[in-house]
């Protein structure tokens, strides 16, 4: 694992899951989803997925991370890949159709952000996963790389 991969996906992670601990529950789901994920694309998804109360869901990837180390294959080139994994295509949607975040969504991710950048401005992981994030948010504003979201069953799957 990269370097920037490494500061994302182990480190800030943890410095994440650090602050929202000490900030409250209400806090949780909005610092599992820094970077690209929402309320909204949090309803598309459990909605697509037809949740109920009791499911449980462990890793909606959700974040951004990245993009050094990441591979994009172009949207032509994504249903071989899927498929070469035994997988197919349930539903799907890009996130750029989603409402932007509500305010209070927006405020704490605003919360998280400051408190880490407080706490580790200094260290060269923050700046590291940082540069990162701008780079992505750079990515997604030019239209190089795109923001979709997928729900995926096994080729096999009947329900």
């Amino acid at each position: 694992m990269s370097e920037a991969m490494a500061a994302e996906f182990d480190t800030v992670a943890t410095w994440t899951a650090e602050v929202a601990l000490e900030l409250g529950a209400e806090y949780y789901i909005p610092a599992g989803c820094r970077g690209s994920g929402s309320p909204a694309a949090l309803a598309w998804m459990s909605d697509s997925l037809a949740l109920s109360a009791s499911d449980r869901v462990l890793d909606a990837g959700a974040g951004v991370g990245g993009p050094e180390g990441n591979t994009f294959v172009s949207p032509a080139q994504l249903p071989a890949v899927i498929a070469d994994a035994g997988l197919r295509i349930h539903a799907s949607v890009s996130n750029a159709t989603f409402a932007p975040d509500p305010e209070p969504w927006q405020r704490h991710l605003a919360m998280i952000d400051a408190e880490l950048d407080r706490r580790h401005a200094g260290q060269v992981v923050w700046q590291i996963a940082q540069r990162q994030s701008t780079i992505f948010g750079q990515l997604l504003a030019t239209g190089q790389i795109e923001g979709t979201l997928l729900v995926l069953r096994p080729t096999a799957y009947t329900r």
